[in-house]
């Protein structure tokens, strides 16, 4: 498993690999400022935080790359946001977003935690934040493709992991995110090869 550089407290929900090598991930986590400011304003809705410094609508785990923009799929629409600000650009028909009771029927017992597009989606993941495995399911013929033990990953530090994210790198091989929280309460975030 090979780290991604992120704030100790944040958990990470999604991550891209975009040109250049740089790791672009996202995080439902909320600074110290985000916290008061949300309890001050009884503000609950939900955004990312983002590796550029900027926050994103939503949870973050729908996002992709498209080789120009950020990408929100959201059931029959695409939202295009900017890479360097984050700033909405348009709306998009879309229909390439898989129906999500279905996908969520693969695997009742876990949490969606992301789909991987290549020309479509075609993978995802599960999981939740305990000892259990985490599962990869084929989109396309709805069978298991991958399941990762936490008995093999575990270190002695750890408390439990949860997966977030699913992505092809820059060769084109698929890589899970995972989220570690440690005994000692920080959060580490790995990215594993399939």
């Amino acid at each position: 498993m090979k780290r991604i550089k992120m704030p100790l407290n944040f958990r990470m929900q999604n991550f891209i690999f975009l040109p250049g090598g740089e790791i672009f991930w996202t995080s439902a986590s909320k600074t110290i400022l985000q916290k008061i400011k949300r309890f001050l304003n009884k503000d609950d809705s939900h955004f990312c935080n983002t590796s550029r410094g900027f926050t994103l609508p939503f949870h973050g785990q729908n996002i992709r790359y498209n080789g120009k923009h950020l990408v929100s799929d959201r059931a029959s629409v695409s939202i295009r946001y900017s890479l360097e600000t984050g700033e909405w650009l348009k709306k998009v028909d879309s229909s390439e977003l898989p129906n999500q009771d279905r996908i969520r029927a693969l695997c009742p017992d876990k949490y969606l935690q992301g789909i991987s597009y290549t020309n479509n989606y075609d993978l995802a993941v599960f999981g939740k934040p305990d000892t259990n495995n985490i599962k990869i399911y084929s989109l396309l013929d709805s069978c298991l493709y991958r399941e990762l033990n936490y008995k093999t990953y575990k270190k002695w530090y750890w408390k439990n992991w949860e997966a977030e994210g699913l992505q092809r790198n820059l060769n084109g091989q698929l890589e899970v995110g995972i989220s570690v929280k440690t005994i000692f309460g920080a959060i580490l975030n790995y990215r594993e090869l399939l």
